[in-house]
């Protein structure tokens, strides 16, 4: 009879004490083309509810051809149309660049010369895409949208840029 009790007791406590897992809140992703084009992104995203999350992210473009390095910070709110981190979603937020290169430029004389500028950028952005998250907590994610230039600094008779269309593709795991 103790035979037979014992198992059944272990059972019936795995089995009370089974509860569902915690829901997953936390996405991190990257850029998964950023080695073949000098653009690397790390992305965060956290779960508010069901159908909002509130997502942060650097990227950093580099072109080693004209020494020109540019830095994208983005913060937004992606709100799912199916649940968090899967399906449809339109992202609404804000973009800030700053971006560094050199210029080259005549002297008086005609002799060529290096000009460094700089340009920064700050304005709203509207991101329309589609995220797949898989049971194995994997994720796709792309979206396209465009920006607009609210207020911009530059190097003297240069003119600000960073405005106009945009465009992600992200992998990530969702924790």
């Amino acid at each position: 009879m103790t035979k037979l009790l014992v198992p059944l007791l272990v059972c019936s406590a795995t089995v009370a004490s089974a509860e569902p897992p915690p829901p997953q809140r936390l996405l991190l992703g990257t850029d998964p083309l950023g080695l073949i084009n000098e653009s690397y992104a790390l992305t965060g995203s956290y779960a508010l509810s069901d159908h909002v999350a509130v997502r942060g992210e650097v990227q950093l473009q580099r072109d080693d051809f004209d020494t020109s390095e540019t830095w994208h910070y983005r913060a937004s709110v992606p709100l799912y149309l199916d649940r968090v981190f899967h399906g449809p979603f339109l992202e609404p937020g804000l973009v800030a660049m700053h971006a560094s290169t050199t210029a080259w430029t005549a002297d008086a004389y005609g002799n060529p010369m290096a000009v460094p500028v700089r340009v920064q950028t700050f304005g709203p952005s509207m991101m329309v895409g589609w995220q797949w998250t898989f049971h194995d907590h994997f994720s796709i994610a792309a979206a396209f949208g465009a920006s607009k230039v609210w207020s911009s600094s530059s190097t003297p008779g240069v003119l600000g840029f960073g405005a106009g269309p945009e465009w992600y593709t992200r992998v990530g795991y969702v924790f």
